[in-house]
């Protein structure tokens, strides 16, 4: 398996020590006020922690887990994300994906390259490390090994407690702890959000690969339409190992899961070794969902953003880090109302995820034709993830490309 290189390590350690001598310097944390606390420091968590830091608001960022910490994802991430943080020093420790390969259930193949390095394959522990490191140098608090278990708001604060009995005071609070943990829960209670996220799921192996398996895959990315039914199968590589996974956009039982990929990986013919299944739920994005209310709003995950097609949600997951920061200051600043936040959510980036999800339903319901259309414009779909193109302007063009192989002008 792969295991983070002690660079990231060591330069999210240093901001730590800058933020323990931060911490040393309060009289009391209990009585502090912050301007921002943020429950979960994945990357809707940290990317809204750092560019709330770049505004000069005091930010405080809580997490169950200390950093680095292990992170089940495939990690693949638009290049698009990168360039929204001072991170491009950093690139060696990812993988610019140069080349993609398309199957459609094991069958056909097809292949190309992929313009800039358009996908970078990451180590979820340390690209969220570095996501972290970002924000505390920027002058964010970071407290982890706790974890949040109780909220309490009122018109002029909002009191978060964790589970060793700290309280911590903010003005906002952005829960970033992911869609599916007991903080969500009772942050949505609090919002007053009946409408439930719709789920997918995900599971994959580390793979060990042979050599020749691994120098094949070394900057390519796999995808296969419908291997598993409903959803898409894939290999993604890794500094020394290869990600074999599958996702499907509706529930399905793990071992399912673990069966399609098993039956993948025999398809295609990767030689090498299984280190342990793992697998998880994923929510995917509702728009009747509320996501603010009062002095409370969601991120990420949290907030249900995640693509319907690939189950990818970094790239929502840190475009709503921005806009949360953007509409937090306008409500410190001029008391703008932070359900703001959510109209802006669901029309910038919703929107988007609504039309993901009517392609994915025609891409799973006719895998074929949706694979002979894919092929043909790979291009705009790496657009398409970093932002170039809509999924509006991608689903007309593939619709002309599905119509013409089917012999309608």
């Amino acid at each position: 398996m792969g295991h983070p290189s002690n660079t990231p390590q060591k330069n999210c350690t240093k901001a730590l020590e800058r933020c323990i001598d931060r911490l040393k310097g309060m009289t009391n944390k209990n009585n502090d006020l912050y301007d921002v606390i943020i429950a979960g420091a994945g990357p809707s968590g940290s990317s809204s922690g750092y560019f709330l830091s770049t505004k000069g608001l005091r930010v405080l960022i809580l997490d169950k887990y200390k950093f680095p910490r292990e992170k089940y994802c495939g990690g693949g991430v638009p290049r698009s994300v990168f360039e929204m943080f001072p991170i491009e020093n950093r690139m060696s420790e990812f993988i610019e994906i140069n080349e993609y390969r398309f199957t459609c259930r094991g069958k056909k193949n097809a292949g190309g390259k992929i313009p800039d390095g358009g996908v970078i394959s990451v180590e979820r522990s340390v690209f969220d490390d570095y996501l972290l490191s970002c924000a505390l140098n920027e002058g964010a608090v970071f407290i982890g090994g706790v974890e949040v278990v109780d909220v309490e708001p009122d018109s002029n604060q909002v009191t978060v407690i964790d589970s060793h009995g700290n309280r911590y005071m903010g003005k906002v609070l952005v829960g970033a702890s992911g869609g599916i943990s007991r903080l969500n829960e009772k942050l949505n209670r609090i919002i007053g959000n009946n409408n439930k996220a719709k789920m997918g799921i995900c599971g994959y192996y580390k793979f060990l690969s042979e050599p020749e398996t691994q120098d094949l895959y070394q900057d390519t990315v796999h995808l296969d339409f419908n291997f598993i039914n409903g959803g898409v199968a894939g290999i993604l590589p890794k500094k020394d190992y290869i990600w074999v996974g599958a996702y499907k956009s509706q529930m399905e039982k793990m071992k399912n899961i673990r069966k399609s990929v098993d039956k993948f990986i025999d398809t295609i013919g990767l030689k090498g070794e299984k280190a342990e299944f793992v697998g998880l739920p994923i929510p995917l994005y509702n728009h009747r969902r509320e996501i603010a209310r009062g002095r409370v709003l969601l991120v990420g995950e949290a907030a249900g953003l995640v693509n319907p097609i690939s189950g990818e949600g970094i790239k929502p997951a840190v475009e709503s880090g921005k806009i949360a920061a953007e509409e937090i200051e306008a409500f410190l600043r001029d008391g703008k109302s932070l359900e703001e936040y959510g109209a802006r959510i669901h029309s910038e980036i919703g929107e988007e995820l609504r039309i993901a999800g009517r392609f994915a339903k025609i891409a799973f319901t006719f895998p074929s034709i949706a694979y002979d259309g894919m092929i043909h414009v790979a291009n705009d779909a790496v657009k398409i993830l970093n932002g170039e193109l809509s999924y509006g302007d991608f689903e007309r063009r593939l619709k002309k490309k599905i119509l013409r192989k089917v012999g309608i002008k």
